[in-house]
């Protein structure tokens, strides 16, 4: 899209305009001053006649440029003739009065426009600036109702006006502070193709007079932080903690949702929003926060047997969740619970050997007393009623042995291979191992073999042992 600004036809003369009140008085005798404004369309040339500058030195300017000064001594008309190209152009005039206690000063925008771009649709629309942020724009042209033309924002297709029912012929804007180009956009082959009229807009920073925010808890020690202030969406502002930016809204890199959330150690904490925009005095509010420790009064733990010899046990108590613990047996460590670099999953898987043993939480939170629970586990040898079967390998000399008692996967067991007494060799299977549960040899012909199957610990009555042998 070209985006080439296009203006409508101003009127010939524009109406005589007052600067101010300045009617003269004996306490501010402020010169009368009025101007009026006339446009020759076909040269694009403006002549300003002025009106009420006897005896003062005054100045023109166009868009913030000097263009002329007139002095006292100098003869005049007051006249002010300039040429322009088709735009808009702001038109001052300026004048030092000894007796008014004021500077005197009037603007008036002066649009130029261009010939060529009226002749064809006459595109047209009515800016109306609903806040510092927010603008109205209306479509409004002869024919319009004729034409199917797109709103565009900074070379963005907004939405466009179809010959039907639904059409608005409007566009409101929510802008960020800047030059900001709106264009109304249509093609016409009568016209050469596109045709598009276009209006600046420049949109300042509106300077902050307040921030504000509210607090709320979300959990242990957690709190939301919800910023509530006019232009919150366009004003960028950061989030302090104790005078550290923690947070940032409306800035690139940052994504801007308005809230800060924030898990606390206990102390004290200072929680501010500070807009510091360049133009504008820094804005802040701030709110002070006392974070308190909050101390469990119980700890407790239940349990429950997964083998013979493996325990399960589960914390359940308030605040299990925030409260730094360790699980103790028999006075050492094991495990920890909320502590950095511990998983946290509030309970504890322990294999015992047969025995008594003291099993305890304990509280470990800073500024808080220390609670303790502890239970006395007993776990007791389960000996079991030992069985086996033994076959031979077809084709071999090698026997297989199949462990085939009740509860054999939670204990563990030794196979031992025997000659006249003397041991051959050995194999362990592990209580909870994923072993088969069978145990080979090969035997020699000729020979009686004692193969033997005793569950380990002190079970020596769960032992089974029974020959075997390969005939000559």
């Amino acid at each position: 899209m070209k985006l080439l600004n296009q203006y409508s036809i101003l009127l010939t003369v524009l109406s005589v305009i007052l600067l101010g009140s300045c009617t003269p008085d004996e306490a501010n005798p402020c010169p009368d001053i009025q101007f009026s404004v006339d446009i020759d369309s076909t040269n694009n040339s403006v002549t300003i006649k002025a009106e009420g500058l006897e005896n003062l030195s005054y100045q023109w300017y166009v868009n913030d440029v000097l263009i002329d000064s007139v002095n006292l001594d100098e003869v005049t008309d007051d006249t002010f003739d300039f040429e322009f190209e088709p735009g808009t152009y702001n038109v001052c005039i300026s004048a030092q009065s000894a007796q008014c206690d004021r500077s005197l000063e009037f603007c008036q925008e002066v649009v130029i426009p261009d010939p060529n771009r009226e002749e064809c649709l006459g595109l047209v629309f009515q800016t109306d600036q609903i806040d510092n942020y927010v603008y109205k724009f209306v479509a409004d042209f002869e024919g319009i109702e004729n034409v199917v033309y797109t709103w565009w924002v900074n070379e963005d297709s907004i939405k466009t006006e179809p010959l039907d029912s639904d059409r608005s012929h409007f566009l409101e804007w929510d802008f960020e502070p800047g030059e900001h180009l709106v264009c109304i956009v249509s093609q016409s082959d009568e016209c050469g193709g596109e045709v598009e009229y276009c209006k600046e807009i420049l949109v300042e920073v509106e300077c902050p007079t307040e921030l504000f925010f509210e607090a709320e808890e979300d959990g242990h020690n957690t709190y939301v932080f919800f910023a509530e202030f006019e232009s919150q969406d366009h004003i960028p502002y950061k989030w302090y903690i104790n005078d550290e930016v923690v947070d940032k809204e409306n800035f690139d890199g940052f994504d801007t949702d308005h809230k800060l959330f924030w898990q606390f150690d206990p102390g004290e904490y200072t929680v501010c929003v500070v807009a510091e925009l360049e133009g504008c005095d820094d804005v802040e509010f701030c709110i002070d926060l006392t974070v308190e420790n909050d101390c469990v009064e119980t700890a407790f733990f239940d349990w429950e047997k997964e083998t013979d010899y493996i325990y399960v046990f589960h914390s359940d108590f308030e605040g299990q969740e925030h409260a730094p613990y360790k699980w103790i047996i028999n006075d050492e460590i094991v495990d920890k619970e909320n502590f950095d670099g511990f998983d946290t999953d509030h309970k504890l898987v322990f294999d015992f050997d047969p025995g008594t043993y003291n099993v305890c939480i304990l509280t470990d939170q800073e500024g808080c007393d220390a609670i303790e629970y502890c239970e006395t586990i007993v776990v007791e040898e389960n000996c079991r009623e030992i069985s086996f079967t033994g076959t031979q390998e077809a084709g071999s000399n090698t026997f297989v042995f199949t462990a085939d008692f009740e509860g054999k996967d939670d204990v563990t067991y030794i196979w031992t291979v025997y000659v006249n007494d003397v041991k051959q060799g050995e194999e362990v299977r592990e209580a909870g191992s994923s072993d088969d549960h069978q145990f080979s040899w090969q035997f020699d012909q000729g020979v009686t073999y004692e193969i033997c199957l005793k569950q380990d610990g002190n079970c020596d009555e769960a032992q089974l042992c029974k020959e075997f042998s390969l005939p000559n």
